[in-house]
């Protein structure tokens, strides 16, 4: 009996060694599951997978970030497929290796901050803040301006109250939306304007000038005489410009002294032309204002005047003065444009041709001009004395005269001196 019971128990313990063994030889294999989140990245997922079946996780931005989430994977050491099923959804299929999942793309989200600051005003700050962050910047005035200045925020479009930072700075905290900054209240400095006039003179135009502008003034004087003016704009000389009769210092930017003195008397330009190449211009000249010019006018050798000549300044006769042979305009008050109009002809020269018979050569007159280079002539006989031997000569201005010997066709011909 008791040989029988072990025996019995000798089969049963084997029988479940056998199972044992089956058992252990059929169960499931599980793979891990790694997970590289970046900053901002929240992914849910099991720790474990069974060999062959599909892995499902989610992946999704934490609060107060953005961006597009890369999801990426490997199995078993090898680029596996990540499917997104739907957003934020994932599935890697029929995972057969160890799985390490990578997800990255998020970045801390930032609000845009916006400045509608006036004129005159300088607003230094970011133009991104993060979620949850504080936005420090300062407000000051330009040079050339001032004012009491308003400043105003929103922040997501809700008014807020910056507060005072460090030193000049404001500072808007807890960040939750777009930033705007309002800046309004400056003006331009209105800038003293000095005048200091000579006697006589008078500076007309107003007494302050904004900060930047042109200042555009006139100054009044006796007739006839020359305004000096000076600019000085904080103590240095400043340029003037004269425009359209007006005096204008550009870009002021300082405290501004105008001076003006009368320097001497204003004078014209005198400017002479003549349609007539006979007549020698004066040279151009000038006048001072009420002061008389007078001018010669003379013609070039080889002319002379045959009617008279004339003289008009800016169209007015100019009345010629016997006495001292020039022309006079008795008053200039204003630029002269003097025209000179002259009746001018060449000269020319009589030669009379004579002999010592006087009945044996014909007398014979004739003319050449100034500027003919050569003097050409025949001598004509009388009917009785047509084979007589002659000689001819000629004079000028008194001088001896000089032989001159026909040339194969009759004609003697001398030098114009003149010429």
């Amino acid at each position: 009996m008791k040989k029988s019971i072990k025996v019995l128990l000798a089969s049963i313990l084997a029988m479940v060694s056998c199972l044992c063994f089956f058992a252990c030889n059929n169960s499931v294999k599980n793979y891990t599951v790694t997970v590289n989140a970046g900053s901002g990245i929240t992914v849910e997922c099991d720790k474990e997978i069974a060999e062959n079946s599909d892995l499902e996780f989610t992946a999704r931005l934490n609060d107060g970030y953005e961006g597009v989430l890369k999801v990426s994977a490997t199995v078993g050491g090898e680029n596996a497929s990540v499917t997104e099923k739907e957003s934020g959804k994932y599935v890697i299929s029929a995972v057969k290796g160890d799985v390490v999942i990578t997800v990255t793309g998020a970045e801390v989200r930032k609000f845009d901050v916006t400045v509608n600051a006036c004129e005159g005003v300088s607003v230094v700050c970011e133009k991104k803040v993060e979620k949850n962050g504080s936005l420090d910047f300062t407000v000051s005035l330009l040079r050339g301006y001032e004012g009491e200045l308003k400043i105003t925020a929103t922040v997501g479009g809700k008014e807020v109250t910056p507060t005072s930072g460090v030193g000049n700075f404001l500072v808007i905290s807890g960040i939750d939306g777009d930033v705007v900054i309002t800046v309004t209240g400056a003006k331009k400095k209105a800038l003293a304007v000095t005048k200091n006039a000579g006697e006589g003179i008078t500076i007309v135009g107003d007494d302050e000038v904004a900060y930047g502008a042109d200042y555009i003034f006139s100054v009044e004087k006796p007739e006839g005489s020359v305004a000096a003016v000076k600019a000085v704009v904080d103590g240095s000389d400043a340029a003037v410009t004269e425009e359209n009769g007006k005096y204008v210092v550009k870009n002021v930017t300082g405290a501004l002294t105008i001076e003006a003195y009368a320097e001497g008397k204003e004078s014209f330009g005198i400017r002479f032309s003549s349609d007539n190449d006979a007549v020698i211009l004066p040279a151009d000249g000038r006048a001072e204002h009420g002061s008389s010019y007078a001018f010669e006018v003379k013609l070039k050798e080889g002319y002379r005047v045959k009617g008279e000549i004339t003289a008009k300044a800016n169209g007015e006769d100019v009345p010629f003065d016997k006495a001292t042979g020039k022309f006079v305009i008795a008053s200039v008050t204003s630029f002269q444009d003097v025209v000179i109009e002259a009746d001018a002809e060449e000269i020319t020269y009589t030669v009379t041709v004579t002999a010592n018979v006087a009945d044996g050569i014909k007398t014979k007159s004739f003319t050449y001009g100034y500027f003919d280079a050569t003097v050409k002539f025949t001598v004509e006989l009388a009917d009785d004395y047509s084979d007589s031997e002659i000689t001819v000569s000629y004079s000028y201005d008194g001088k001896s005269f000089t032989a001159l010997d026909a040339d194969e066709n009759g004609y003697y011909e001398f030098d114009n001196a003149k010429a």
